[in-house]
């Protein structure tokens, strides 16, 4: 039996900025979003000057830098607000690929400075999140490990 390959995570982020495009028409804001190229392999020398010049494991993959106020009605009928000042992504392939324990830190960090992060799998779902995020529906979807944590004392 022959499988589909799963698209590389590079070809997930590729199409999700295909669509950004795409849609810019109706989202103008859509072109402020980029890449923050800190993965990837590379050797001894084109590492240590990255890492020179600031790169960090864990920092998330893409970055929309557009402030917003989201409103969220609670189950008790009262609602939230909660200002984030711009949404990090972080891609994964649609199957395979972990979250490491350096990319649930900066998940982690980024939403206690203010920001949205999340995990998207494949390029829909990073669309999907970007769209929520966009039009004031984003609730937070990936729980990082002190978010766990910290619902089992509860």
């Amino acid at each position: 039996m022959y499988r589909i390959p799963c698209q590389l995570e590079g070809e997930e982020q590729a199409a999700l900025f295909r669509w950004a495009q795409f849609q810019s028409g109706k989202y103008p804001e859509l072109d402020l979003m980029f890449h923050i190229p800190n993965g990837g392999k590379r050797g001894k020398a084109e590492a240590a000057r990255f890492k020179a010049e600031g790169v960090k494991a864990g920092v998330p993959d893409i970055f929309f830098p557009k402030a917003k106020w989201i409103e969220t009605k609670r189950p008790d009928g009262g609602f939230d607000n909660r200002f984030y000042c711009g949404l990090f992504v972080e891609m994964k392939r649609i199957s395979g690929g972990t979250v490491s324990a350096e990319q649930d830190r900066w998940l982690e960090e980024l939403r206690r400075a203010g920001y949205a992060a999340e995990v998207a799998r494949g390029w829909e779902a990073a669309a999907a999140i970007i769209l929520d995020y966009i039009e004031g529906r984003y609730t937070p979807i990936y729980k990082t490990k002190a978010e766990k944590e910290a619902k089992a004392c509860l």
